[in-house]
């Protein structure tokens, strides 16, 4: 199914008798090892290497279904599942390019995109900060507001539509965007 963690959301497929997990550009490899854990594995080029050390499994967590890590014993919550959902034709015609009206050179990002990946709603764009790029999922909530999926501090931080000047706009976290294309 479909995780959400830190400030991005990742499809985990069943492939080859490991569940393979594609968080923003990366490649990753759950093997279930002996101990009934799973091993992570990354791929660097052609090659899957194995990180020592860490541990994560499957469980449920206060009724949720939730994809554990253990880093030399200490056990977090790495990633959320959650639900499949219907995107409506309204949030479908919003996808597209947004750019940020209020960028101020320190805000989260100067340009976003509404997408739709593995049939979830998600604010992508590139953090002013470093060459990262983050994809925050969406639970639609009504025809103007969705909530940020996952494990981040962003945990429920709405995302509003509302009409500014004649223009639909997005609201997320003290930014306001307009389409663009």
């Amino acid at each position: 199914g479909n995780y959400g963690q830190n400030m991005s959301w990742f499809p985990l497929i069943l492939k080859d008798s490991a569940l393979i997990g594609k968080p923003g550009n990366d490649s990753m490899a759950f093997n279930l090892q002996p101990s009934g854990y799973f091993g992570l594995a990354v791929k660097q080029g052609e090659k899957w290497n194995n990180i020592p050390g860490q541990q994560f499994i499957f469980t449920k967590l206060n009724g949720e279904n939730v994809f554990m890590a253990s880093a030399w014993g200490n056990w977090v919550v790495a990633a959320k599942q959650y639900p499949k959902q219907t995107i409506t034709e309204t949030w479908k015609k919003r996808l597209g390019k947004y750019k940020v009206l209020n960028y101020n050179g320190s805000s989260m990002f100067s340009e976003g995109e509404l997408a739709i990946g593995e049939n979830t709603l998600f604010l992508a764009g590139k953090t002013p900060f470093s060459d990262q790029s983050m994809a925050m999922p969406f639970n639609i909530k009504s025809e103007n507001l969705a909530s940020v999926l996952g494990t981040s501090t962003y945990s429920g931080s709405m995302l509003q539509v509302k009409n500014k000047n004649g223009i639909e706009t997005l609201y997320f976290m003290g930014l306001e965007m307009q389409k663009t294309d």
